[in-house]
């Protein structure tokens, strides 16, 4: 009891690599990040802000069976790094970067009971 301050929420990270394998996949990953940072940024209206989007995480394929399971959440960064680990900058015709690295934060709105990891499908909890 001296030690247990309450439910917490949790925050957690997601790195992606993508290499593009031509100028067309380059222009597409560059289009994904964009949407990523629109829907995870707050909309102006007035002298407000609309809070911005709360994401459903879920691993896809076969990691989805036995992985563990997130609960909704904030997006809270957004890190992208253009060629890292190249020995120079390089680019496809259209100027896009031949690898994009892109790092994702994450806090979840939501508190993870004992429930959740016994109601939990897949075994692995969250």
């Amino acid at each position: 009891e001296l030690l247990y301050e309450g439910p917490g929420l949790r925050s957690f990270g997601l790195n992606f690599s993508f290499i593009p394998k031509s100028a067309q996949e380059a222009t597409i990953v560059s289009q994904i990040i964009l949407e990523l940072k629109i829907w995870s940024s707050p909309e102006e209206q007035g002298s407000l802000y609309k809070i911005p989007c709360i994401w459903e995480i879920k691993y896809g394929g076969a990691g989805g069976t036995w992985m563990n399971l997130f609960k909704r959440a904030a997006c809270t960064n957004i890190g992208v790094a253009y060629n890292q680990g190249l020995d120079m900058h390089a680019t496809f015709s259209n100027g896009y970067p031949l690898r994009t690295d892109l790092q994702l934060n994450f806090h979840e709105v939501d508190v993870i009971t004992r429930r959740d990891h016994q109601q939990n499908p897949t075994g692995a909890g969250f």
